[in-house]
C-alpha cells in the first residue's frame, strides 16, 4: 500500500476524521485570537447579533420564502420568481450584478496572491450598488493565511466580519455527520460552511426558520449569468479592469468536484443537506428546470 491510499485509509476512519477537525479549529481559533484580531481594524459580529438583525429584517417582510442567488446561467431564466418586496433575498462575491435588491450578501474576495479573484470588482459592487441598497454584508474566510489586510482596509466600515469555520470530510458517512450536527444544527457561536457560501447562506436560512429556501444559478459548470454583453454593460462602472475575464477563465473547468475524493462532489453535498433539511419539514428547491440542481432538488413554482 502507498502512502496516498494509506493517508486515505486513516482518514475514513471516523475517531481521527474528528481528532483531526478538532486540531484545525483550534488552529482557527488560535490564529483568530492572536494574529486576525490585531490585524482587523473592525471587530467581527457575533453570530447571536447578526442572527437577530436578520431576524428583524425577515419579520419585515412577512415571508418564508428565503432566495440565494448564485452566479449561474440559469438565475437569468428565474429571477422572474422573486419578489423583493416580499421575499427574503441572499446572495454572495458577484450575484449582485444581477438586477435584484439583496437582504444579506457575502463576500470573501481579499487573497495577496490570486490574480483570478475578482476583489477590485466586489469591493465595487459593495460601495456603489449594496450599500445604497441598505444591504447588510459580510466578509467571511478571514482566517486564510492568504488575505490582504491592507485590501481589507479599504473596506472600512462597509462590511461586518464573520468567523466562519469549515470541516474537512473524507467520505459520504462523515460529510453526513458533519451537515447532520454542525452545518444544520443551530449554535450561537459558530457559522459553519462547506466548499461554497451558497453552503454558509442555507445554514443561515435554516437559522432563520425559513421553510422554503430556493436556489438560483445553482448550475455546476457551464456559462455565468455575467458572461452576457448586456450584463456587463449595465455594470460597466462596477467591473474592474480584466477581473471577470480572469476569473471565468480560471474555473470553467469546474464541474463540481471540487477535492481528490469523487464521491464528495457538490451535486452530492447539496443532496444530502437537501435530505436534512427535509427531515427538519424544510424543503431545498431548485429556482427552475433550466438549472441542473433541478434534476435531484424539487423544482420551486410561484
Amino acid at each position: 500500500m502507498n502512502y496516498k491510499n494509506f493517508k486515505k485509509k486513516i482518514q475514513s476512519i471516523f475517531f481521527v476524521f474528528l481528532i483531526l477537525n478538532f486540531i484545525a479549529y483550534l488552529k482557527t481559533i488560535v490564529n483568530y485570537k492572536f494574529i486576525i484580531k490585531k490585524k482587523l481594524k473592525k471587530k467581527i459580529i457575533s453570530k447571536k447579533k447578526l442572527i437577530n438583525i436578520l431576524l428583524k429584517k425577515k419579520n419585515n417582510k412577512r415571508s418564508n420564502i428565503c432566495h440565494i442567488i448564485g452566479s449561474g446561467y440559469s438565475v437569468k431564466h428565474s429571477k422572474k420568481k422573486i419578489n423583493t418586496k416580499t421575499d427574503f433575498v441572499m446572495g454572495c462575491n458577484l450575484a449582485a450584478l444581477i438586477d435584484l435588491k439583496f437582504d444579506l450578501y457575502s463576500v470573501e474576495f481579499g487573497s495577496i496572491d490570486k490574480k483570478y479573484e475578482p476583489k477590485y470588482t466586489v469591493r465595487n459592487i459593495v460601495k456603489y450598488k449594496l450599500q445604497e441598497e441598505h444591504t447588510f454584508i459580510i466578509f467571511k474566510n478571514i482566517t486564510s493565511n492568504k488575505l490582504d489586510f491592507g485590501f481589507l482596509s479599504t473596506y472600512n466600515n462597509m462590511v461586518d466580519y464573520i468567523l466562519d469555520y469549515s470541516w474537512r470530510c473524507f467520505n459520504i458517512t462523515q460529510l453526513r455527520y458533519y451537515i447532520q450536527n454542525y452545518l444544520l444544527k443551530k449554535n450561537k457561536k459558530l457559522f459553519y460552511q462547506y466548499n461554497s457560501t451558497l453552503v454558509l447562506l442555507i445554514s443561515i436560512a435554516y437559522e432563520l426558520n425559513f421553510k422554503q429556501i430556493v436556489i438560483h444559478g445553482l448550475d455546476f459548470g457551464g456559462r455565468y449569468f455575467f458572461s452576457d454583453k448586456d450584463i456587463i454593460h449595465k455594470n460597466k462602472h462596477l467591473i474592474y479592469k480584466n477581473e471577470l475575464n480572469n476569473y471565468k477563465n480560471n474555473n470553467i473547468s469546474k464541474k463540481g468536484s471540487y477535492q481528490s475524493h469523487k464521491t464528495l462532489n457538490m451535486k452530492l453535498m447539496f443532496k444530502l443537506i437537501s435530505g436534512s433539511l427535509l427531515e427538519k419539514k424544510i424543503t431545498l428547491y431548485s429556482a427552475t428546470k433550466n438549472s441542473a440542481s433541478s434534476k435531484f432538488l424539487k423544482l420551486f413554482n410561484k
